[in-house]
């Protein structure tokens, strides 16, 4: 019962599935890549099944530095490499969230999520 996922990450998730377009990506740490999959019923860009991934570490590192990054042209590249529209955040928000031309705020919780809306060459 400690691993199950608490109501307000749940929650949070079911309103991804009933608010985003079918076949978005979703950008979050790794502890939400099954719950994003299974409640939300979207993709991740990275979770705890990835035994046949090629480019699992890749995919980890690149997740790291997007929640640890000041830049927000660096977050919006990672981002759209996986083509992630949607991004998960739990204790974190970087400043780049505060560009709302780029990031919109679709869900406020104790999870919260945010819509991109920017593309980076």
């Amino acid at each position: 019962l400690r691993s199950a996922p608490n109501e307000d990450v749940v929650k949070a998730l079911r309103f991804l599935r009933n608010n985003s377009e079918e076949g978005a990506v979703v950008l979050a740490r790794l502890k939400f890549g099954v719950l994003i999959n299974y409640f939300a019923e979207r993709k991740n860009v990275i979770d705890s099944e990835f035994l046949f991934v090629e480019d699992a570490n890749i995919r980890l590192e690149d997740v790291e530095r997007f929640y640890k990054t000041v830049y927000e042209v660096e977050a919006i590249k990672i981002m759209n490499k996986y083509n992630a529209t949607y991004a998960i955040f739990e204790d974190e928000k970087p400043v780049y969230l505060s560009d709302k031309k780029c990031f919109n705020q679709v869900y406020d919780g104790m999870i919260k999520i945010y819509k991109m809306k920017c593309k980076v060459e």
